[in-house]
């Protein structure tokens, strides 16, 4: 068995494999004040529930918060009682960066390239809806060729209620209208509908400025809030990042002995 492992600054994913084939995924929720203890603890009753007793083959993580990684890695191998490699940039890929420093590229977003091209093939535009929304841009020969990273749907609420004296903090949720009649629905209104409109308009204006078509590809965990907003040539696929993850460990087995 492998274990995936995605840590954002909002969630932590789990892809489970079992002879290379997807067998389980879960999030639990990010909290940077938790200790290795207690990460341990709320962990230990996920993956028995899960089965992940014996991780035979390796365990990889993808971070963008390094203040994170030795807490969760020690939390995992204490309870795999195997060590965890993290993604880096040593790791082979098969996706060329053409961008202006490659090394700055998060490591999230090469996997989602790798998962998507792996999983779609290419040219492709990926949205990817976690804490921020990113839309990454894979050209006709299979490069990431760019990225524009946008305010994430809950990070922009946050901002709205800060910044403005009269209105509360609300659940998200869509409404069942754009107009809303109502503080909580019309703010949720802007903030799903909203990130749909521009899902929507960026994916024309990117496919216009690759200049091919694309295969278009919804991910991450704000994602369920707008997919049956988005037409039907917008493909839903939640596992992106585990299944690149998954991939790359594949192509770099000997960093697992």
């Amino acid at each position: 068995m492998f274990l995936a492992m995605d840590l954002g600054n909002t969630a932590l994913t789990f892809g489970l494999f079992d002879q290379g084939k997807r067998k389980a995924f879960f999030i639990v929720l990010v909290d940077r004040q938790k200790s290795v203890d207690e990460y341990e603890n709320s962990l230990k009753a996920l993956f028995e529930k899960h089965q992940l007793t014996h991780i035979n083959e390796g365990i990889l993580l993808s971070s963008v918060v390094p203040s994170l990684n030795p807490i969760i890695m020690q939390a995992v191998e204490r309870l795999l009682h195997k060590k965890v490699v993290l993604f880096s940039k040593g790791f082979k890929t098969g996706v060329p960066i053409k961008i202006d420093h490659p090394s700055e590229l998060g490591s999230d977003l090469v996997a989602d390239s790798v998962g998507a091209i792996a999983k779609y093939g290419f040219p492709l535009i990926i949205a990817d809806l976690g804490t921020a929304t990113k839309m990454i841009g894979i050209d006709s020969k299979g490069a990431f060729i760019g990225v524009s990273i946008i305010p994430g749907v809950q990070i922009s609420l946050q901002a709205l209620v800060g910044k403005a004296a009269q209105l509360m903090d609300v659940s998200l949720e869509k409404p069942k209208n754009i107009l809303g009649k109502n503080t909580p629905d019309s703010m949720n209104s802007g903030a799903i509908y909203g990130t749909a409109a521009m899902i929507k308009a960026l994916f024309i204006d990117i496919e216009k400025e690759m200049g091919v078509p694309c295969k278009k590809i919804l991910t991450g965990g704000y994602s369920y809030l707008i997919q049956s907003l988005l037409g039907n040539d917008v493909m839903i696929d939640p596992y992106v990042n585990v299944d690149g993850l998954h991939a790359i460990y594949l192509k770099n087995k000997e960093m697992f002995s």
